[in-house]
Formats: C-alpha cells, structure tokens, sequence
C-alpha cells in the first residue's frame, strides 16, 4: 500500500509551515513597526532621532522572535519526524523481537523499513533454527552407526589377543570411532547460538592425543615431532572444540611438511604450531581461512579446503584468536590466543 504521507512529504510540509511562521512574524513586527513610526511621526514631527531608534529596536525584536520561532518549530519537527527512526534504530540494536519492533503498522517509509527488518529476521531465524535442527538430527542419525562399529571394535580387542595383527587394527577402528563420536558433539555444540558452560580442560592431554592421531600422516617421512611446555596449561573450553582445532592445525603440518620439524609450543594463553613445510604463498594467505580454500596446489596433498575454515569458526564460536605467521627460515606458524586460566594441576 503506498503510503498516504510519505516521510519526504511530513519534511516538506514542516520546512513549508516554518517558512510560514517565520514570514509572518516577520511581517506582523514590520507591521507594528509601520505603526509605530506613523504614530511618532503624527506625535513628534522633531523625534527624528528617537523614531530611528524605535525601527532599529523594532526590527532586533522581530529578529529575535523569528528566530526563537523557528527554533522551536525546528525541534518540534525534527522530533516528530525522527521519533520513529530513532526508535527503530533502538528496537534493532536491543535484538528485539519481531513483535516489538516500532512502527510496522506504519504506511510511511519508516513502516516499510520496519517490515523489511522483521522479514529478515524472521529469515535469519528460520535459516539458523534448520541449521541447528539438522545438525541435531545428523548428529543423532551419525551416533547409532558409531556406537555398533565402537561397541563391535571393543568386543574384538578383549577376544583377540594382544599380540597379533588384528588387535592393533581393532584397537584402532575402536579409537577412530571414540574420536569421531566425540567430533560430531563438538559439531553439536558449535552449532548452538548459546553454547553450556565450558570446563576447564587442560590442553597439554589434547595436544598429545592430536598428535599421536596424526603419526599416520608422517610415515615414511623425516620428520621430527617437538612439544615445548613448562607446566600444564588450562583454557576455559569444552575439550571437542579445542580438539578440532589443535587436530585440524596439526594435521595440516603433518600433510604439508615432507622432512624438517614440527614445533608445538604451549604456554599460558597461546599455543604455536609451527612446521618447516613448504610455507603458504601471499596469495592464499588473505583467504586462507575461507572454506575450499587450499594452502598449496599440491594434488598429493588430500582434503577439500575445509579445515582450517572450520577452525576459523571454532575459534570465533569459544572466543579465542588466530593468527598466521611466516618463520624467518621458512614455513607455517599459527598462533592461537586465549583466555588464560589459572593452572590447579601438578605437572
């Protein structure tokens, strides 16, 4: 429905009755200026002097009336007519409800823009609501498979014995499933919008599970592994999205690192992963972190570009920091920031 006063019409309406007002004081104040004059003219032919003085007063006062006029009605349209945008703009930056929102009723422009807030937000609502829905859904459907080929792996390693070929591959299969059982709760939380209080967990365990997971990756090549702490280091963060991270970060050195080190240096409130890889040219390096974005072209290299975009958001999702550096003899560093905590663990 096309409004029947636009917000262009209410301002141009406004401007129209001030240039009125101010008009007509001034032609009210000229008026009794006339009068007066004629009056001092009839009364005191001789008041030459004193007549020029009561114009030049006359005029000062209908100035200054005008002005204060004006002012007044300025303020008073101005209020009127921002009243409804400066209300919206409150509305919004709250994160009101749709329902709260000001003036969506409205057949002016303010009521069009409040419409299309409301449809965007409903939109966003309802895109984030099956997002978080699916994810529950694939989380539920992924666990029951899990849980057979976990329960079927444990069964082996207590009937096979603990010697022979089979059980290093059932232990295995059993360990893979346990961790992707535990990704896929970490996938769960990173989906919520409000995540539950996180424990404190201590990343030293994590970074040790991580990089035992990824010695498959180094078989076959001259690369020596390196943990450099002092004491046990604490963050405030459920163990599975820590584990995303740190597993991606490390996994992505073992893959792209074919002889040399690699470094993991942990201490209160960072944690470095560092290897002598082949490094990550300037031109990937601004969309480093965007989804099926590659840090080289090898094709011997697997994966789909999508690690380092999840820990993008893993890191965003629990309040930490990401950085990406050049060492000066070559390579890949990341340097991860977080809240530290204090250390209540004997080392």
């Amino acid at each position: 429905m096309k409004p029947r006063l636009s917000l262009k019409h209410h301002l141009t309406l406004t401007y129209i009755l001030l240039a009125v007002v101010v008009a007509g004081a001034f032609s009210l104040v000229s008026y009794i200026s006339i009068k007066i004059i004629e009056d001092q003219i009839v009364d005191a032919p001789g008041g030459l002097e004193e007549t020029e003085l009561v114009i030049l007063l006359s005029l000062a006062v209908g100035f200054v009336v005008s002005v204060i006029l004006a002012a007044g009605l300025g303020v008073w349209s101005v209020r009127r007519v921002i009243a409804p945008v400066a209300a919206l703009a409150d509305a919004v930056n709250r994160n009101a409800a749709v329902t709260e929102l000001p003036s969506r009723f409205a057949q002016d422009e303010i009521g069009v823009l409040a419409r299309a807030f409301a449809k965007r937000t409903n939109e966003l609502q309802q895109f984030l609501q099956r997002e978080q829905m699916f994810t529950a859904d694939v989380s539920h459907e992924l666990r029951t498979p899990l849980t057979v080929i976990l329960g079927a792996a444990e069964v082996l390693t207590v009937q096979l014995p603990a010697q022979s070929a089979q059980y290093t591959s059932a232990e295995r299969i059993r360990r893979v499933a346990a961790e992707t059982a535990k990704r896929i709760s970490a996938l769960l939380l990173l989906a919520r919008a409000e995540g539950s209080e996180a424990p404190d967990t201590a990343l030293n365990a994590v970074v040790e599970s991580e990089l035992e997971q990824c010695q498959p990756l180094l078989y076959g090549k001259t690369v020596q592994c390196k943990l450099q702490w002092q004491a046990p280091v604490l963050a405030k963060v459920h163990p599975e999205l820590a584990a995303i991270v740190i597993g991606n970060l490390l996994r992505n050195a073992c893959r792209h690192t074919e002889q040399g080190y690699i470094l993991v240096q942990l201490r209160a409130g960072q944690l470095i992963v560092e290897d002598s890889g082949v490094g990550i040219s300037a031109v990937v390096r601004a969309r480093l972190f965007e989804r099926f974005v590659h840090g080289d072209d090898n094709p011997a290299h697997e994966g789909m570009g999508l690690g380092l975009s999840i820990v993008k958001r893993v890191v965003e999702h629990i309040g930490w920091d990401i950085q990406l550096e050049t060492p000066a003899t070559g390579g890949t560093r990341f340097v991860l920031n977080f809240p530290p905590q204090a250390v209540i663990l004997s080392s």
